[in-house]
């Protein structure tokens, strides 16, 4: 849905709308000059959620939160505020077929979405529109270079 305007309400105002894994942010501001109530901007994201989970441990610590989510036609896994994991060498975020992550894991078992931007927080990653999220049952951060899975989230 296309919101082309908003009017003005005093101040700022910030209204967060959360129904049925639907998020919307929508953000107007007005114009210190109160004659011009007609200039208001409004920034609107939709985020559909489409599955939940949270990491747990394998090899290293790891925890808080993961989601799948669409967002202009495009799907993405979320590492949540509360995501942390250890630091290691050629950490990668991928998809395995499995909803339990072995220690080790074969080629034939994943998909590698990007290397780990972070080791905590917020992070946002782009999943091929040519992958069937059917295909996976889980998000893991994983270390390439030794073959070992440091968590998993079943989603």
């Amino acid at each position: 849905m296309r919101l082309n305007k908003l009017a003005a309400i005093a101040g700022v105002t910030s209204i967060v709308v959360l129904a049925a894994g639907l998020t919307e942010t929508i953000i107007t501001t007005r114009s210190a000059n109160a004659s011009s109530l007609d200039k208001s901007t409004l920034i609107a994201e939709k985020n559909e959620v489409l599955t939940t989970g949270r990491f747990v441990r394998v090899d290293k610590s790891t925890s808080g939160g993961v989601q799948i989510v669409e967002s202009d036609g495009k799907r993405y896994v979320e590492l949540l505020s509360n995501f942390k994991t250890s630091g290691g060498p050629q950490l990668e975020v991928i998809l395995h077929r499995n909803s339990i992550v072995p220690k080790s894991i074969r080629r034939s078992d994943y998909i590698t979405l990007s290397s780990l931007k972070s080791v905590d927080g917020t992070q946002r990653y782009l999943i091929p529109d040519n992958i069937d999220l059917n295909n996976f049952s889980s998000v893991a951060i994983w270390c390439r270079q030794f073959n070992v899975t440091f968590g998993y989230a079943s989603i």
